[in-house]
């Protein structure tokens, strides 16, 4: 099996199960290899790392929640897999630099 397949198939996982806790060691299952050599890999060849990947999509659902529905903000942060609502909040404003109220009021389409 090759790297890029590997990789290719751990951001699939991640992508269809972002809303969930996911743990390297079961993503290294997924594929059958050990738990570092799947973050060297994912890392060297996405740039950046399968915890900051996550993250990464979890705030861009998070976002496109927040601009496109009512959904209250700490639904929001659930539907995305943050069961702690201001660890949501500060991951989210780290990331966009803004509060998930300030990104509401400012990208709200309609």
């Amino acid at each position: 099996m090759q790297t890029g397949s590997v990789v290719e198939q751990i951001r699939q996982y991640i992508d269809v199960h972002y809303k969930e806790e996911i743990r390297r060691d079961s993503l290294a299952e997924l594929v059958y290899l050990n738990t570092d050599y799947i973050s060297r890999i994912f890392k060297k060849e996405m740039g950046i790392s399968i915890s900051s990947y996550i993250l990464k999509k979890r705030v861009e659902e998070a976002k496109k929640l927040l601009a496109q529905s009512n959904l209250p903000i700490n639904t929001v942060s659930i539907y995305v897999g943050y069961s702690n609502f201001s660890y949501f909040t500060k991951m989210f404003k780290e990331n966009t630099g803004y509060s998930p109220l300030d990104y509401r009021r400012k990208f709200r389409q309609g």
